[in-house]
Protein backbone atom coordinates (compact mmCIF):
# COMPACT_ATOMS: atom_id res chain seq x y z
CA UNK A 1 0.00 0.00 0.00
CA UNK A 2 2.96 2.28 0.75
CA UNK A 3 4.41 1.93 -2.88
CA UNK A 4 1.91 4.64 -3.44
CA UNK A 5 3.49 7.20 -1.62
CA UNK A 6 6.92 7.83 -3.07
CA UNK A 7 9.61 8.37 -0.80
CA UNK A 8 7.20 9.61 2.29
CA UNK A 9 8.63 8.18 5.62
CA UNK A 10 7.21 5.03 7.20
CA UNK A 11 5.18 6.98 9.76
CA UNK A 12 3.14 9.09 7.47
CA UNK A 13 2.60 6.75 5.09
CA UNK A 14 0.40 4.87 7.83
CA UNK A 15 -1.25 8.07 8.22
CA UNK A 16 -2.03 7.96 5.14
CA UNK A 17 -3.38 4.55 4.60
CA UNK A 18 -5.37 5.49 7.44
CA UNK A 19 -6.96 8.72 6.25
CA UNK A 20 -5.35 10.11 2.89
CA UNK A 21 -2.29 11.42 1.85
CA UNK A 22 -3.11 15.67 2.19
CA UNK A 23 -3.79 14.76 5.95
CA UNK A 24 -0.48 13.14 6.26
CA UNK A 25 1.07 16.33 4.77
CA UNK A 26 -1.53 18.70 6.47
CA UNK A 27 0.41 16.48 10.27
CA UNK A 28 3.66 16.92 8.68
CA UNK A 29 3.85 20.11 8.40
CA UNK A 30 2.08 21.44 10.98
CA UNK A 31 3.45 19.08 14.28
CA UNK A 32 6.53 17.15 12.22
CA UNK A 33 9.62 16.52 14.10
CA UNK A 34 7.88 17.23 17.59
CA UNK A 35 6.68 14.72 19.86
CA UNK A 36 3.33 15.05 19.92
CA UNK A 37 0.62 13.58 22.09
CA UNK A 38 -2.72 11.52 20.26
CA UNK A 39 -5.09 11.19 22.50
CA UNK A 40 -6.69 7.55 23.13
CA UNK A 41 -9.96 9.38 20.82
CA UNK A 42 -10.84 11.93 19.51
CA UNK A 43 -12.05 14.77 20.99
CA UNK A 44 -13.75 18.27 19.84
CA UNK A 45 -11.00 21.60 20.53
CA UNK A 46 -8.03 18.98 20.32
CA UNK A 47 -5.38 19.92 18.21
CA UNK A 48 -5.64 16.92 16.00
CA UNK A 49 -9.44 16.98 15.47
CA UNK A 50 -9.07 21.22 14.93
CA UNK A 51 -6.18 20.08 11.81
CA UNK A 52 -7.76 17.69 10.09
CA UNK A 53 -11.22 17.13 11.26
CA UNK A 54 -13.37 14.61 13.38
CA UNK A 55 -13.55 11.20 11.20
CA UNK A 56 -9.69 11.44 10.16
CA UNK A 57 -8.73 12.17 14.13
CA UNK A 58 -10.80 9.32 14.73
CA UNK A 59 -9.10 7.24 12.24
CA UNK A 60 -5.55 8.26 13.69
CA UNK A 61 -6.88 7.78 17.05
CA UNK A 62 -7.99 4.58 16.39
CA UNK A 63 -4.54 3.52 14.96
CA UNK A 64 -2.28 4.94 17.49
CA UNK A 65 -4.68 3.47 20.41
CA UNK A 66 -2.93 1.76 23.09
CA UNK A 67 -4.04 -0.79 25.85
CA UNK A 68 -2.50 -1.35 29.10
CA UNK A 69 -1.73 -4.97 30.16
CA UNK A 70 -4.84 -5.36 31.68
CA UNK A 71 -6.46 -4.67 28.30
CA UNK A 72 -7.70 -0.96 29.50
CA UNK A 73 -7.26 1.67 27.27
CA UNK A 74 -4.56 4.01 27.97
CA UNK A 75 -5.02 7.72 27.54
CA UNK A 76 -2.97 8.85 24.87
CA UNK A 77 0.09 8.07 22.96
CA UNK A 78 3.26 9.53 22.22
CA UNK A 79 4.31 9.79 19.00
CA UNK A 80 6.95 12.08 16.69
CA UNK A 81 5.91 12.46 12.47
CA UNK A 82 8.36 13.09 10.19
CA UNK A 83 8.79 16.23 8.28
CA UNK A 84 8.93 14.32 5.67
CA UNK A 85 8.61 16.07 2.42
CA UNK A 86 7.88 19.41 4.48
CA UNK A 87 11.40 19.47 5.37
CA UNK A 88 13.80 21.95 4.70
CA UNK A 89 17.11 19.26 5.25
CA UNK A 90 18.63 19.24 1.81
CA UNK A 91 18.11 22.85 0.73
CA UNK A 92 19.32 24.20 3.69
CA UNK A 93 22.39 21.76 3.92
CA UNK A 94 23.18 22.87 0.42
CA UNK A 95 22.87 26.64 1.44
CA UNK A 96 25.06 25.73 4.21
CA UNK A 97 27.85 24.05 2.56
CA UNK A 98 27.79 26.81 -0.24
CA UNK A 99 28.27 29.61 2.47
CA UNK A 100 31.13 27.59 4.07
CA UNK A 101 32.63 27.23 0.52
CA UNK A 102 32.57 31.35 0.20
CA UNK A 103 34.41 31.54 3.95
CA UNK A 104 31.02 31.72 6.22
CA UNK A 105 32.27 30.42 9.82
CA UNK A 106 29.80 27.69 11.15
CA UNK A 107 27.91 29.54 13.90
CA UNK A 108 27.49 32.39 10.86
CA UNK A 109 26.11 29.99 8.64
CA UNK A 110 24.19 28.56 10.80
CA UNK A 111 22.71 31.59 12.08
CA UNK A 112 21.87 32.93 8.58
CA UNK A 113 19.93 29.99 7.53
CA UNK A 114 17.83 29.43 11.20
CA UNK A 115 19.57 25.98 12.15
CA UNK A 116 20.75 24.78 15.74
CA UNK A 117 24.45 25.59 15.61
CA UNK A 118 24.80 21.82 16.54
CA UNK A 119 22.98 21.12 13.15
CA UNK A 120 25.83 23.15 11.62
CA UNK A 121 28.38 21.73 13.11
CA UNK A 122 27.32 18.45 12.29
CA UNK A 123 26.97 19.10 8.48
CA UNK A 124 30.52 20.99 8.76
CA UNK A 125 31.79 17.50 10.46
CA UNK A 126 30.23 15.50 7.77
CA UNK A 127 31.89 17.50 4.90
CA UNK A 128 35.02 17.37 6.20
CA UNK A 129 35.42 13.40 6.97
CA UNK A 130 38.68 12.47 5.75
CA UNK A 131 39.66 15.50 4.68
CA UNK A 132 42.49 17.37 6.55
CA UNK A 133 41.20 20.18 9.04
CA UNK A 134 41.45 23.26 6.69
CA UNK A 135 39.04 25.51 9.00
CA UNK A 136 40.72 28.08 11.93
CA UNK A 137 39.76 27.22 15.60
CA UNK A 138 37.60 30.25 15.44
CA UNK A 139 35.00 27.95 14.37
CA UNK A 140 34.44 25.98 17.17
Amino acid sequence: MHDSYGDLPEALCEIADVTDLECALKIADAVGGTRTTIPARAKPGHWLTELVGLEHATAICDFYRQYSSTDREMGYTHAIFPRGPMSRGPKTRRSFDQMRAKGASVRSASRRLGIHERTGFRYNAEARKGEPDLFSDADK
